[in-house]
Order: structure tokens, then sequence, then C-alpha cells
């Protein structure tokens, strides 16, 4: 019964951090589109030098925005390939918890509350993962001069 229950526990939290990624990307879609209203000038309206500037420095941030819509979309993309079955070290897909934090592996989230514990996700490039990786219950390890010790990984 408590496996059943942390798989499906693991399916529902991958779900959340999915929509709020889809979330997140819907946004800036919706400001990079406000922000191209603004831009285009009226052919038919007389518009002096500074006009085009901005048109021009709004167009400059616009590719920046896009940018970075492309890469939460590759983000998106990442994590939606993960395997979340069970696991029994620590590699993408593992929800790790430990006696600070419960961990879930292959995304980077700021930390949030989920049953009444603390919760965080962590990208496989984050400095964190690199002192967890492959460690299995009941290690240790240390990072930025805190000791964790693995309680539980599914």
């Amino acid at each position: 019964m408590e496996k059943n229950y942390k798989m499906k526990n693991k399916t529902l939290i991958k779900e959340t951090l999915l929509n709020q990624l889809k979330t997140q990307i819907d946004s800036m879609y919706s400001s990079i589109e406000k922000k191209h209203e603004n831009v285009v000038l009226d052919p038919n309206d007389t518009h002096d030098p500074e006009d085009f500037s901005q048109q021009d420095e709004s167009s400059i941030m616009e590719d920046l925005f896009q940018q970075k819509i492309n890469d939460k979309r590759k983000e998106y993309d990442l994590f939606l390939s993960i395997d979340f079955g069970p696991k029994d070290s620590i590699i993408p897909g593992a929800i790790v918890k430990t006696q600070r934090t419960t961990f879930v592996i292959g995304i980077a989230t700021l930390p949030y509350d989920w049953d009444g514990e603390r919760w965080m996700g962590i990208s496989t490039k984050s400095p964190l993962y690199l002192h967890m990786h492959d460690k299995k219950i009941g290690d240790k390890f240390e990072f930025l001069n805190q000791e964790f010790e693995i309680l539980t990984i599914y």
C-alpha cells in the first residue's frame, strides 16, 4: 500500500511541476504578445526618430525574451522525458527525502510546501546534485556546511 501511495504521489508531483512550467511558458508568450503589440508602428501615423529607436529596442528585447521561452520549453521537454518510475539511488526522476528537505530530481524549483513538508526541485546541473548523485538510503552528504542524511528514495 505504501509503495502505491508513493508512486501516485510521485505522478501527481510530476504533473504539478509540469503544469507550473506550462503556466510559466504561457505567461511568457502572453507577455511577448503584449510587448509586440506596443512595438508595431502604424504606417499611416507620423513618426519621429525616437519612435523607430524604441521599435528597434523593443525588437531586441522581444528576441531575448523569445530565447528565454525557448530555454523554458527545452526544460519542459527534458522534464517530460524523465522516467519517474521507482528508484533506489539518486538519479533523475528520484524523489529523495532527507531530514531537512525532500528533493525532486530533474528540474529546478524554488522551495515549496507539499503535505506540510519542505520540498525543492533540483536540476542535474546543480552543485547540490553533484554531492548527492548515486547515493542510496542511509548515505550522508554535505552541502554548504550542512549535513544531509538520505531517509527515503522512491
